[in-house]
């Protein structure tokens, strides 16, 4: 695998981040409310990974816990409603170890949750990739994997209504490649890509792409027994077209997660080491499209036992990033939820952090693994607190904000015009229903009935520019008129859809 590397940007990171002075009048926004799910107790665990806001705006929490379930740790899925009281819990798995790390509301409702597995598959650990419906319950699941360690830190549901899933493929001690699985809708492999040299490496993001393609990111291994930042990029059959690592000899760089932006480049989010593993800064990296280096950002104090990091990112209307993680405090493993914008250079315009009330539990802290941009302008984190005895019991917690007092309200050039399409039309059972949008914008996507009720929900949230496409299924649904509707920025279209039986 042919790399390029840039180390010398780390001396740059440094005297922006010693030197650089940041002003703004944008304002951090309020936690609006913030709820606990789990058992209390010495080793009861359940760590959150992912969530997401619903199509009925309540929201989707899922991870592992060991306090229910078949095994020693199971895959756990929440679904709440818009107040964060809990509706229903499921989890799933077997007498062995079932980590969930990703998971999604897909186009019908349902869910989809990736993670490993050495309950089920062929080897020590497998991928693991299941399907629920709307309530919970499981549709399928399907594991892949040889007979190392593999397992599926990073998965996403592609345009096609498949699935994307990534991680360390064939891990030994000594060494892992990155194994990329491409699924159908139903969950049946079209192909298994093996990426990988002679160092240890490993994928925790990936994305699909604009052109069709994807982005991994993640970290391997020097021979300086540090991490570097390592990008790749793949066609849609996942073949690598490019990689790029960035990093300095001393140092230990981890990419968290990856993200393109509205110009075709990417933002990646981690952390940097500084000689001491356990004290480190959260940094941001924007390249271009070829996945060189444009600027480097540092933030955080690089106090405290596990240093600062960030977990999770997101583009911001105006063009500027907003990224999660945990800032730690200035005594043994403590921290606090830690939110930061920026502005499209990636200068910070304002930090925030939230914490457990109850003072008795500050030892352990609080870490945000996952972030959302919600329905009303704020944001939803999530990730888990411990609690302050010496055993870890950590729980899974949920943070809404409120939106943005001012970063946020810019006004929008005019017109907008998104571009909508269907084909076929008519169809019988299945169309693709693609738009366009000339900039980055918070859309709805639904199909109505002739008496103007909702019969699918397809898309709703943040989306780059350019086309998307997606799929809507018909076979539920009578014969007759149908109606897609697409709200974007205020604007919205609507064209007619005929099913034919």
């Amino acid at each position: 695998m042919k790399m390029r590397r840039n180390s010398s940007f780390w001396l740059i990171w440094l005297l922006i981040f010693l030197g650089g002075a940041y002003a703004s009048n944008a304002q951090p926004p309020d936690s609006l409310w913030s709820r606990t799910f789990g058992v209390p107790g010495i080793l009861h665990d359940e760590i959150c990974n992912a969530v997401w806001q619903t199509s009925d705006d309540g929201y989707v929490l899922a991870g592992y816990t060991n306090s229910f379930g078949a095994g020693s740790y199971d895959f756990w899925l929440v679904k709440t409603d818009a107040q964060g009281d809990s509706l229903w819990s499921r989890t799933f798995g077997g007498a062995g170890t079932d980590l969930c790390y990703a998971m999604q509301q897909t186009a019908d409702g349902g869910y989809f949750l990736a993670g490993t597995t050495n309950s089920f598959g062929v080897g020590r650990h497998d991928f693991w990739l299941m399907k629920t419906d709307a309530n919970g319950d499981s549709l399928w699941s399907r594991t892949f994997g040889g007979d190392l360690d593999d397992q599926c830190w990073a998965a996403k549901q592609t345009s096609d209504g498949g699935y994307i899933l990534a991680g360390p493929w064939n891990a030994t001690a000594l060494a892992c490649d990155i194994g990329l699985v491409k699924t159908d809708e139903n969950g049946e492999s079209e192909w298994i890509q093996i990426i990988g040299g002679p160092e240890y490496e490993i994928c925790r993001s990936v994305e699909q792409t604009s052109d069709g393609g994807y982005i991994l990111g993640g970290y391997r291994s020097t021979p300086f027994l540090t991490w570097e930042i390592l990008l790749i990029k793949t066609d849609a059959d996942g073949d690598t077209l490019w990689s790029r690592t960035y990093g300095w000899n001393e140092l230990s760089t981890l990419c968290n997660v990856v993200c393109q932006t509205s110009d075709g480049g990417y933002i990646l989010a981690g952390k940097l080491s500084f000689f001491n593993p356990f004290r480190g800064y959260g940094f941001l990296l924007r390249t271009d499209a070829s996945g060189d280096s444009l600027w480097s950002r540092l933030f955080g104090r690089g106090g405290g036992f596990g240093g600062d990091e960030f977990n999770a990112v997101l583009l911001s209307p105006d063009g500027g990033f907003v990224a999660a993680g945990f800032l730690e405090g200035d005594i043994q493993a403590s921290g606090d939820y830690w939110l930061v914008r920026t502005n499209a250079s990636g200068d910070s315009l304002w930090s925030r952090t939230f914490a457990k009330d109850d003072p008795q539990y500050g030892l352990y802290g609080e870490v945000c693994t996952s972030l959302q941009r919600t329905s009303d302008g704020g944001y939803i984190l999530a990730g888990f607190w411990g609690q302050g005895d010496f055993v870890s019991q950590p729980d899974f917690w949920l943070v809404k904000t409120g939106p943005e007092s001012a970063a946020d309200d810019l006004p929008l050039s005019r017109p907008f015009l998104p571009r909508l399409s269907l084909y076929p039309n008519p169809f019988n059972p299945r169309t693709t229903v693609s738009f366009s949008l000339p900039r980055t914008s918070e859309i709805e996507l639904g199909v109505y009935d002739v008496l103007g009720r909702k019969v699918s929900q397809l898309a709703k949230g943040w989306f780059l520019p350019g086309k998307h496409t997606l799929y809507f299924d018909g076979r539920g649904l009578p014969s007759g008129t149908y109606f897609v509707r697409l709200e974007a920025s205020g604007d919205a279209t609507t064209q007619k859809l005929l099913l034919v039986k």
